[in-house]
């Protein structure tokens, strides 16, 4: 079985030229069999750099976590560094789905965040095997809430059933759940990924350039290039990938 963890992301205020705010969902794929070695080595990562025990990291941490004040500049950029050099020496890929939300959505929702996690969700179903089902698990959403967390588990087991505009059904993927961050290294690795490589697309130009650029060891590549295959940016027609 294949492991997938989800977050999202949001930049309202972009820096690159002409583009509105965007949001984006991004997953990192981790085989069941390297699971365990890949928590390990970024608990490890944790105790070098002086996370207390249990104590989350997130790529923007609020400033009731630890890391908030107490790894900072460019300790935090090289922690982020060695911690996507953990997931590459475990086989991990990541993918990201992105949107300006300027523009319509592309499986004719109304939400932008809803459609990026669809197409996030297509982008998986492709990427695995007919042998090996995916299970998928995504930070709980709206910081806890039940209500959202029990939405959006209904939206994505509608995605599966019905499928999207380009896959009939994602049945490659055997099931959806949530969980909080802060119990498991996977999903704050996940974090680090989509929400870098969301401040990088849109424009953030001071601490996301050097960690996204150990990212990209990482995203899904297809001849070559991770434009359309590991990344996704929508529009197509304006931003070409």
């Amino acid at each position: 079985m294949e492991m997938w963890f989800l977050d999202d992301a949001r930049q309202r205020l972009t820096s690159r030229d002409q583009m509105e705010p965007i949001c984006a969902a991004g997953g990192i794929r981790v085989e069941e069999s390297r699971l365990k070695n890949f928590e390990a080595s970024l608990e490890d990562l944790c105790q070098r750099f002086g996370f207390p025990a249990a104590e989350e990291f997130k790529w923007s941490p609020g400033r009731e976590l630890w890391m908030h004040d107490n790894l900072v500049k460019d300790d935090r950029t090289r922690f982020f560094v060695e911690a996507a050099e953990c997931a590459r020496n475990n086989g991990v890929i990541g993918v990201l789905v992105c949107e300006d939300t300027n523009y319509r959505t592309l499986t004719n929702t109304a939400s932008h965040e809803v459609d990026v996690v669809r197409l996030l969700l297509e982008r998986i179903h492709a990427q695995t095997s007919g042998k090996e089902p995916s299970l998928v698990v995504a930070d709980t959403p709206g910081g806890g809430n039940i209500k959202a967390n029990d939405q959006f588990i209904s939206d994505c087991l509608d995605t599966l059933r019905t499928g999207t505009n380009a896959l009939a059904q994602l049945d490659r993927i055997c099931m959806v759940l949530t969980c909080s961050s802060h119990l498991t290294r996977c999903l704050q690795f996940a974090d680090v990924f989509t929400s870098c490589l969301t401040a990088y697309i849109g424009g953030e130009n001071r601490w996301s350039p050097p960690v996204a650029a150990a990212l990209h060891h990482i995203i899904r590549e297809s001849l070559g290039r991770v434009g359309g295959c590991g990344i996704k940016i929508h529009p197509d027609y304006r931003y070409a990938n």
